[in-house]
């Protein structure tokens, strides 16, 4: 797919000037108007002090009625200069595609958190109804509103209202981010291979870390049996040679003394079965110890 140019900062802030000079002889946007057709501001709290606009608006706006007007000349705005610039908005809504990215836009009014008082009547229905919560907080509209923008593979990006810069005197830097989302996904996409592929290349160090640990360890532990196993192989060396050196010194039966020979020489092959410098095959056990020199 051949992408298309993406206009530069330039570009959008000349569109914006132009717009800004003529919006006043035209009328709203058709998709404007459709949304301010549909939008249902509610003047007053209809629930827990929630205020709420109808959804599913062809540009997805929900604000108060205090703050409709600004919202809908705002969105009014933001249109204008994307259509300048050569691009409209997905038939129906208020997502763009560029390059192949559709992008959300949204215009919301924030609210405050307040703590809720319980009236008298919330309390009486809460002892009554075990279904009915009290709620903790109130959502007081603030006046104060903001672009959302929204993109797969990428956290949202708000521009909201500045205590000395409106949103609307911000649409330039609402619209050039936009238009900059396509390179900050494929940034976060090469930025998640490198991840993964680094992340892929530690488990293989890891592992093979592991691995070779693992190998050692087994190495040791036969080192270790095998120097356990000479010491003992030296301690029955030295038994059975103090053996024989006693039944030479002592009176013994003859079938007695041709019995503790056999052991001596049971012992001795057993020694050097056990001992790894010998590591002699036993014709019952086998071989314990590989010979290494």
């Amino acid at each position: 797919m051949n992408k298309k140019v993406v206009p530069d900062r330039n570009i959008i802030e000349s569109a914006y000037c132009s717009v800004v000079q003529d919006i006043e002889t035209k009328s709203l946007h058709s998709i404007i108007m459709e949304s301010a057709k549909k939008l249902n501001c509610i003047k007053k709290p209809y629930k827990d002090n929630l205020y709420s606009a109808r959804p599913h608006l062809p540009f997805n706006i929900t604000v108060t009625e205090q703050t409709k007007d600004r919202a809908l000349a705002s969105a009014n705005l933001f249109i204008r200069v994307i259509e300048k610039i050569g691009y409209k908005t997905i038939k129906g809504s208020s997502m763009i595609r560029i390059n192949g990215i559709t992008i959300g836009i949204q215009l919301k009014e924030f609210f405050q958190q307040t703590e809720h008082i319980p009236a008298s009547e919330e309390k009486r229905k809460a002892s009554t109804d075990r279904y009915y919560n009290i709620p903790q907080y109130d959502l007081i509209p603030s006046g104060e509103l903001a672009f959302i923008i929204r993109a797969q593979w990428m956290p949202d990006k708000i521009f909201r209202d500045k205590p000395k810069v409106k949103i609307e005197s911000q649409i330039v830097d609402v619209i050039s981010w936009i238009f900059g989302v396509p390179e900050k996904i494929e940034y976060n996409r090469e930025q998640k291979r490198l991840d993964e592929e680094e992340y892929r290349q530690s488990e293989n160090r890891r592992i093979e870390r592991e691995f070779i640990e693992h190998e050692e360890m087994k190495k040791f532990q036969r080192l270790k049996t095998e120097a356990d196993d000479f010491d003992m192989a030296m301690k029955i060396l030295e038994y059975a040679q103090a053996l024989e050196s006693r039944i030479l010194t002592i009176k013994m039966p003859i079938n007695r003394k041709s019995e503790i020979r056999k052991l001596i020489k049971w012992a001795k092959d057993k020694a050097d079965w056990l001992n790894p410098v010998i590591a002699k095959e036993d014709p019952i056990l086998g071989k314990r110890h590989i010979k290494k020199v």
